[in-house]
This record gives structure tokens, C-alpha cells and sequence, in this order.
């Protein structure tokens, strides 16, 4: 995330623009030197300028990063970004993870599988990248230890990370260490990026604590956690009826769990129906019966088990005036660049239209989201925690507050049409 190459050549020699916090890093004598900085501080550009050096000097690097994925697209790339700004060209060989220039060479491996470095050895630089998400410290200085004899040159450690709620290394990042020098970073002091870049990144953050972790780079305890809601986010008065109406039904599997109908109009719930049935034809009755009472326009269906499939054919059929829609809440969300799957974005949307005046008056959809956190993932994406998790907490599934986010979530350019919305679009093409 720069503008501005991080190095050039001038008369022959490569220099360096880092910016101040990555400076000082860079300039550090100890032997393990670590960036702990909110996203966007430029933890990357950081650890990939030091591998360049490093390499151009006949190092032996291991770097390990989170995943597999995060490798390829993120810090792996970064240092062959830092390699073309120098007019250098490395040999880079992607399905094995290897860089190599002169007589450097760079071993990339994830955490998931860090007992593959076994049997390497002479590595003169380890680099952990988002080191939050690393094995503990004990196991995975362990593992790579072995691989530094016969280094020829003195072996250092770099790291950069986000830091994470929970993590077995926020006590280690706290301890005081002779042979090491940790720096923080907020995403502030990235003067690279743009207010655009800026405000991208903040919009995935929905409370406090997650904005202390993951922009200013905070270390908390690790009970801390991230809700979608707060009790005071609610409005303590209802507005009135007003808007059109919408219905959200979240389907059950077999009967288990409950079949949950909630109708809502902009200012907040109008009825809410609970089913513990699993025959397709009764639920459309429900269904079609709500649609007439309250004439419900949009109709959203969750269909993440396939459980909602009849009712979705059946309903489009039996209520063609209506817009009828069905959603996968692992589907991608509208907004990739910010959440992980359409079950974050409706329940962040569902969010701010409560802090917006949407009235919820029903003590268990309250409570079910109370229970409901999120984590943003090392690609810097919100996700809900697994459905799994709350049901556990609470002792039954969150159904009542997924049928709410379905009843409230607005699908833009829908791939599925009623028969009458589809005919409409047929007729004005041929001219009728």
C-alpha cells in the first residue's frame, strides 16, 4: 500500500525510502525486530524491503505467513514488487514458494504447515508475517531454530503484525527482552495512503475495541471481543408505522431449528411468525397469508441449505406480485472489498438501520445479537463468527436475527424474478 517506490537506483547504488516507524525498524541493531501496526501501516512493505537487502547479500531467508493464499497474494508479491523497483530480476518459482537472486534464496511456507521447514538450514533471516496468527511462541521458535546453523552471517528475526484479540503472543509482545526492539504503528502514520484508502479501511470496523486493534494497533487482553451491537446502539422510541413492507424467513433443515417469517417496514418489526415444521406446502401458506395481510412488496428467503428451495418456486408462483428473493448467507456480499460473505454485510446492514431509528422491541432478537461478535480476517475482511459458535452461547440457534437481516437486507439486481416481474420484462422487449 505505497505510492512511492520503496527503493531506486542511483549512480548504481539502491536507496531506500521507508517511512519514519519503518526506519527506525530497519535501523535496529537487535537481533529480533518486530512492526506491530494497525492494517495499513506498512507492515508489508516493511518486512519485503528486508528481504531484498538481505537476499542481495547471499541470505538464506525462511518467511511464513498464515496461509498458503495470504503468501502468494500479499508479502510474496511485495517482494518481487521491491526487486522490479530495483531493475532486478529475481528467478521466482510460485508453486514452491522459493526466490531466489545470486546466491540468496527465500523459503515461503504458512504456519499451517511450519514443520516443513524441517531439514533446512544455514538461514541467516526468518520473517514472520502477521505473527498474531502464528503457532505459540514456545512451539514455533522450536520448530525453526534448527534451520539457523550453519548461517554464515548473523541470523535476525523480522516480524510484522495486526494485532488479534486472543492471541497466544500478546503476552510475549509485552515482555521486555533484551536482544529485541518492537515498534508500533497506526494506520495514521501511513502517510501513503489516501483519504479514500483511508475511509475503505474504517468501514469495516463497527465498534471501539475493533477500531483501537485494528487501525491503531492496540494490543488488548484476550477477552476482549467485537459486537455487532451494543445496547445503547438501540433507539429507545418507535416512530411509527411507515414504508413498505418486507419479509425475511429463514428456513430450517428438516424440521430442526425453527422456521422464523418476520415482516418489517422501514421503522421497525410488524410481526413476527416462528414455525417448527419442515412440510414446504404449510410454510407457504404462512407465507402467502403474511404477503396478503400486511401486502408485502419483497420477499428474501434463505436458501443456505437448500432448506428453502421449494418454498422459494412454490411462493414465486402462488404470490407473482411480489418480488421474491433467495440468498445464500455464504454467498459473496455486495461490498467484497469490506465483508467476507453476505452474512456479515446483512447483519451490518441490519445494524445500521437499527442505529439509524429501526425499532427492535423483541427481547430474543436482542439478546441473539448480543451473542453475535465478529473477527476481520488477515485479508482484512468482517466475518460473522461461525453461526455454531452463537448457538452454543445461547443455547439455540440464532434464527429470529437471521430472519430480521434477511427481512432488512436490500438485494441489488436480483437473479431471481417473480413470474410477473419476468413477463413485464419480456413485453416491454417484444413491444407489447
Amino acid at each position: 500500500m505505497t505510492k512511492h517506490p520503496v527503493f531506486e537506483r542511483k549512480n548504481n547504488e539502491i536507496v531506500c525510502h521507508l517511512l519514519p516507524h519503518q526506519l527506525k525498524a530497519k535501523n535496529s541493531e537487535k537481533r529480533i525486530i518486530g512492526l506491530v501496526g494497525g492494517r495499513g501501516c506498512g507492515k508489508s512493505v516493511f518486512l519485503s524491503a528486508m528481504a531484498l537487502l538481505e537476499m542481495i547479500q547471499g541470505g538464506r531467508i525462511i518467511l511464513l505467513a498464515q496461509t498458503y493464499k495470504s503468501l502468494e497474494l500479499t508479502l510474496f508479491q511485495e517482494i518481487i514488487d521491491r526487486f522490479t523497483e530495483c531493475g532486478l530480476k529475481p528467478e521466482v518459482n510460485w508453486s514452491k514458494m522459493v526466490i531466489k537472486y545470486g546466491n540468496g534464496t527465500l523459503f515461503g511456507f504458512s504456519y499451517e504447515n511450519v514443520d516443513s521447514v524441517r531439514g533446512l538450514s544455514a538461514i541467516s533471516m526468518l520473517i514472520f508475517d502477521e505473527l498474531s496468527y502464528a503457532p505459540e511462541p514456545d512451539f514455533l521458535f522450536k520448530t525453526v531454530n534448527p534451520c539457523l546453523r550453519g548461517s554464515l552471517r548473523k541470523t535476525r528475526i523480522f516480524f510484522g503484525t495486526t494485532p488479534k484479540a486472543g492471541s497466544t503472543w500478546n503476552k510475549w509482545y509485552k515482555e521486555n527482552m533484551e536482544d529485541r526492539d518492537i515498534y508500533t504503528a497506526t494506520m495514521y502514520d501511513n502517510t501513503e495512503l489516501t483519504e479514500d484508502e483511508l475511509e475503505l479501511q474504517k468501514k469495516t470496523i463497527k465498534d471501539p475495541a475493533a477500531y483501537r486493534q485494528e487501525i491503531l494497533g492496540e494490543i488488548f487482553e484476550d477477552t476482549v471481543e467485537f459486537c455487532v451491537i451494543n445496547e445503547d446502539d438501540y433507539p429507545k422510541e418507535f416512530k411509527g408505522r411507515a414504508g413498505i413492507r418486507r419479509m425475511g424467513i429463514d428456513c430450517s433443515g428438516a424440521g430442526c431449528d425453527f422456521n422464523v417469517f418476520t415482516v418489517v417496514d422501514d421503522n421497525g418489526i410488524v410481526e413476527i411468525v416462528k414455525e417448527q415444521v419442515a412440510d414446504t406446502f404449510k410454510l407457504t401458506n404462512i407465507a402467502s397469508e403474511l404477503v396478503k395481510k400486511y401486502s408485502i412488496e419483497v420477499v428474501n428467503i434463505d436458501n443456505s441449505g437448500g432448506f428453502g428451495q421449494g418454498l422459494y418456486d412454490m411462493l414465486k408462483i402462488k404470490q407473482p406480485r411480489c418480488t421474491v428473493n433467495q440468498i445464500n448467507f455464504g454467498q459473496s456480499a455486495k461490498n467484497k472489498d469490506v465483508y467476507g460473505n453476505c452474512r456479515a454485510e446483512m447483519y451490518f446492514n441490519l445494524v445500521d438501520r437499527i442505529k439509524s431509528g429501526f425499532y427492535v422491541d423483541d427481547e430474543e432478537i436482542r439478546n441473539e445479537l448480543s451473542y453475535t461478535s465478529y473477527i476481520i480476517t488477515n485479508a482484512g475482511k468482517t466475518i460473522l463468527v461461525p453461526k455454531k459458535t452463537i448457538k452454543e452461547l445461547i443455547g439455540h440457534s440464532p434464527d429470529k436475527s437471521d430472519s430480521l437481516a434477511l427481512a432488512c437486507y436490500e438485494v441489488s439486481d436480483p437473479i431471481y424474478r417473480s413470474p410477473t416481474e419476468s413477463l413485464n420484462i419480456a413485453m416491454r422487449f417484444v413491444g407489447i
